[in-house]
């Protein structure tokens, strides 16, 4: 039979003040903080411990992709795993292979976990913009080498890429506080590059960099 861990023990003990009925409402307010702590707790070494396991997979889990206009089924299981980052003119920029739509919340935690160590690397060394009082923009742009290739909007993996960046460095990730913006381009690369800048530097992005993309996409 289950046996619950001492910590969980501490919990259970603690959650049982909230079914008393009356309720003490003292001693819930008092108890309150400390059960709201242990859990956070609880739940912050869960997502860890899935993202330490999702390390040592050497493959992407189910990483293969539909279908060209043929319906050809083309697998994405082999292509390398990279992932960059850089800073330039106060935008970082991280690179890494082409994103299908997320078909596992597996998938998408290791997709995080990989770009969230490469971001950790990074900002070990080297300075980074300030995001955490500013309205952002994402720019999600897939580089295709065949026209074929090109996916649906809603057939290319965010969640995985907004929620890592939320972690590193933004305060919200609501659509008040966050644009997301999706482009394709034609390229002699096969990768997805991912820009977030400030709300206010998101013209000038565009004016010098978007606009050629856009070009080439069209």
């Amino acid at each position: 039979m289950y046996s619950l861990s001492k910590k969980a023990q501490i919990v259970k003990k603690k959650l049982a003040i909230f079914d008393r009925q009356p309720s003490d409402y003292e001693a819930v307010m008092k108890s309150l903080p400390s059960v709201i702590s242990l859990i956070e707790e609880m739940e912050s070494m869960a997502v860890t411990c899935r993202k330490i396991i999702a390390a040592y997979q050497k493959e992407l889990p189910l990483y293969t992709g539909l279908s060209d206009k043929k319906k050809q089924k083309i697998s994405l299981s082999n292509i390398d795993k990279n992932v960059t980052v850089r800073v330039q003119d106060n935008v970082v920029i991280i690179t890494l292979f082409p994103l299908i739509k997320c078909v596992s919340a597996k998938t998408k935690e290791y997709i995080s976990y990989l770009i969230g160590q490469e971001i950790k690397t990074y900002i070990s060394t080297h300075s980074i913009p300030d995001f955490s009082n500013s309205d952002c923009v994402i720019v999600i742009n897939s580089l295709y080498t065949k026209p074929e290739w090109i996916r649906d909007n809603d057939s290319v993996e965010t969640a995985a890429i907004i929620n890592v960046l939320k972690t590193y460095f933004l305060t919200d990730d609501d659509g008040l506080h966050l644009s997301i913006f999706r482009i394709g381009s034609l390229s002699n690369r096969y990768l997805t590059e991912i820009s977030l800048m400030k709300q206010e530097d998101f013209l000038l992005w565009f004016e010098k960099i978007g606009t050629q993309k856009w070009n080439n996409f069209m």
